[in-house]
């Protein structure tokens, strides 16, 4: 995008005449710099797009319906036209005129996994707001239910309190026990309490992608232990623990336990597990 070349400036050594020509047409032309300049204050730069794309991170290439100035290492957000809110933005790594083919890494998006062929293709950062803004999906478990027959070490829940949104996907088997897969990428607040029948000290905690679902917790390996926590040897030991972990897409969390028996089942949510993806 260029802006319009200047006309001649005022000028007072010339006749009345010429400066008050010359002075119409400057100010006329000043008149339109706002709307030429504003698209660059703005970032406000966009071109339309009908390429079938999926809403996701890495590589992307939408061929534009019109030329522009797009360049390399410029910023771009990209969102759907019918549906504004679902969005993808990253970087510009090449753009080829001839054919208006802009190639783009993705970094961030809106969560969304829509393949939609109508977009907005816009020079500039996407509108996040900074801070929390509460969760959007989110899963409340109560009541203890053993563990499973398999994965002996994973907890089971009995009462599903909340579940909503598509953010999680919450699975409980007899044979497997409770685990809950991430389908978006995020950050996910977690929290989980638990409660051993008798007065016995024990651990439990929190696991992600672990393999060794019939070994005690305190013995799995450590960079897949999240969370663990302690309950001391009283009548009856409680404990709980709340992290913030990011998750990617088919990360797997799992309640993990110390001993196979012998936890709390009994109706009420002093045992419990709650998670639910944080939105910024």
């Amino acid at each position: 995008m260029t802006m319009t070349t200047p006309p001649t400036n005022p000028s007072n050594s010339g006749s009345e005449d010429n400066f008050n020509s010359n002075s119409i047409n400057f100010f006329g032309w000043a008149d339109g710099i706002p709307g030429e300049i504003n698209p660059f204050i703005t970032g406000n730069v966009s071109m339309t797009s009908t390429t079938s794309l999926t809403i996701g991170t890495g590589a992307k290439s939408p061929v534009l319906a019109t030329d522009t100035t797009f360049s390399k290492g410029q910023f771009i957000f990209i969102n759907s036209t019918a549906t504004p809110t679902k969005w993808m933005a990253g970087y510009i790594t090449n753009y080829v005129s001839g054919t208006k083919t802009i190639s783009v890494t993705i970094t961030l998006t809106s969560g969304d996994t829509d393949t939609l062929a109508s977009w907005r293709v816009t020079v500039g950062a996407p509108p996040i707001r900074l801070g929390t803004n509460g969760y959007s999906d989110r899963i409340q478990l109560i009541d203890g239910n053993g563990a499973g027959s398999t994965n002996t070490m994973i907890r089971r829940f009995a009462t599903q309190v909340i579940n909503i949104g598509t953010a999680i996907t919450y699975a409980d088997s007899a044979a497997d026990g409770a685990s809950f897969t991430a389908n978006i990428p995020g950050l996910y607040a977690i929290h989980y309490r638990d409660a051993f029948g008798s007065g016995v000290a024990h651990y439990a905690g929190l696991t992600l992608n672990s393999a060794q679902l019939t070994t005690a917790i305190t013995s799995v390996t450590a960079s897949t232990r999240y969370g663990l926590f302690y309950m001391v040897a009283n009548a009856v030991p409680r404990g709980a623990s709340a992290v913030m972990l990011y998750l990617n897409a088919g990360d797997v969390i799992r309640p993990h336990l110390d001993a196979a028996t012998g936890w709390k089942d009994t109706a009420g949510d002093f045992v419990g597990f709650e998670i639910a993806r944080v939105t910024i």
